[in-house]
This record gives structure tokens, sequence and C-alpha cells, in this order.
């Protein structure tokens, strides 16, 4: 397994996003979580 090191400005994006309720930082969470496992992205993160 990887090990995340998250710049500041990606901190304050991610902050930002989540204020803003957009829903796709869930499907953002698990696609950083599938590349931090080192597995493959599916077809659905690919587009």
């Amino acid at each position: 397994m990887l090990q995340p090191v998250y710049t500041r400005q990606f901190k304050k994006d991610i902050k930002r996003i989540e204020r803003s309720g957009n829903k796709n930082i869930e499907k953002l969470k698990t696609v950083i979580r599938i590349l931090l496992d080192e597995d493959e992205l599916n077809k659905p993160f690919l587009s």
C-alpha cells in the first residue's frame, strides 16, 4: 500500500469541494483509495 503525501493546496481544494456539496467527492475518495492500494481502476472510473 502506498502512503499518500497531500499538498496544502490539495487539502484546501478538497475542503472547498466538500463545502460546495458536490457529490462527486465520494467518487474521488474511492479512486484515491484504489490507487493507494495499487489496484487497477475499473472502466466506470476511467471516463
